[in-house]
């Protein structure tokens, strides 16, 4: 447990540090979304909106980073793209707060940041963010990324396999 709260302090967040609670709650709503059909999706929507109201102030990089740099999250992420519904739903969710970053001026240096530190080449990336074009921003970094080359990311795996607990 301490290396997951240690690994947690290394990503370098846009807003302060990322606890491993929000870190936690990033990894539920996505593994719950992924694991879960369509039919009991629906059922656990009101527990997902609880989750997500916790983690809502996070910079959406954030949120991003941290699906990104475990390698379990990302695989969830790249099934629930699989699924256009599942899909249209997160895409439609961290749009609304991908929006808000870009409003306030900074987000070109946001994204150049979040590259370094997921190591990705930030060329393709920052005409997409600037074009506000969320869905494909997301496939891009999905595409792109590349999980479990160094020695904090393969620290960081360890952050799905946290317990997930739909209620």
């Amino acid at each position: 447990m301490f290396s997951v709260i240690m690994a947690l302090l290394l990503i370098q967040p846009y807003q302060g540090s990322i606890p491993s609670e929000e870190a936690g709650a990033v990894g539920e709503i996505v593994t719950v979304m992924s694991e879960s059909n369509l039919l009991s999706l629906a059922s656990k929507r009101k527990y997902l909106v609880r989750v997500g109201k916790k983690i809502e102030h996070l910079h959406p990089l954030d949120f991003l980073k941290v699906v990104v740099i475990s390698k379990p999250l990302l695989e969830h992420l790249r099934n629930i793209q699989k699924s256009s519904v599942k899909w249209r739903a997160f895409v439609s969710g961290i749009s609304k707060g991908f929006d808000e970053a870009a409003s306030k001026g900074e987000f070109d240096k946001e994204i150049v940041s979040f590259c370094q530190v997921v190591k990705i080449p930030q060329d393709e990336l920052l005409p997409i963010g600037q074009k506000k074009d969320w869905e494909s921003f997301l496939r891009s970094v999905i595409r792109q990324v590349k999980v479990g080359t160094n020695e904090v990311e393969l620290e960081n795996q360890a952050i799905a396999k946290l317990p997930v607990n739909p209620k």
